[in-house]
């Protein structure tokens, strides 16, 4: 849990140090696919947004070998689907990223999380009006979104020429996480 919590403070030192959480939940049990799962998620928020320099783009395949054993442990781990989904984005491979946005939707039908995912998937494949809609509602099922939340609803909103919205979207993301490189750049 501790490793979860960190992935969402985006810095260097939370990201090293809930990756050593989920390091030690890894050797404590093997098979348990949530910290698999969760290690590669925090490891991929780690080659996007450059936190630690120790993961970069060339590491894509690890991350997703890391998500495809955390779906072999768990094949219903709807946040595995989730993160194997976002880390196709990045390796050019959208339509197998939308498939798999769109199992872990079925695996958790009312996981905002899911929701959002998909959301960025189909944005991505260039359906801007139907991402929308997605985001839309999983922000609806989240009363407290995070950081990320924000930022991946202002990049739908920017593609569905909604501009001052994606604007103040992203300045609450950074309200939220002052350190979200992606935000600022955005």
């Amino acid at each position: 849990l501790r490793g979860i919590a960190r992935k969402h403070q985006f810095n260097a030192d939370a990201t090293r140090a809930g990756r050593a959480d989920l390091e030690e939940a890894i050797r404590r049990d093997p098979n348990y696919g949530p910290a698999h799962g969760y290690l590669a998620w925090l490891n991929l928020i780690d080659i996007l947004l450059g936190m630690t320099g120790e993961w970069g783009p060339s590491r894509l395949g690890e991350v997703i070998a890391q998500f495809s054993r955390a779906i072999q442990l768990d094949p219903n781990l709807s946040t595995a689907h989730q993160g194997l989904s976002q880390a196709l984005i990045h390796a050019g491979d959208l339509g197998q990223a939308v498939a798999v946005a769109r199992r872990g939707v079925e695996l958790g039908p009312s996981d905002a999380d899911a929701l959002l995912f998909y959301a960025v998937a189909l944005f991505e494949s260039g359906e801007v009006a139907e991402a929308l809609e997605l985001a839309d509602k999983a922000i609806g099922l989240n009363p407290v979104r995070p950081a990320y939340y924000c930022f991946f609803h202002a990049m739908i909103l920017w593609g569905n020429e909604r501009y001052q919205q994606a604007l103040d979207e992203e300045e609450e993301c950074l309200r939220k996480a002052p350190a979200f490189l992606g935000a600022h750049t955005y």
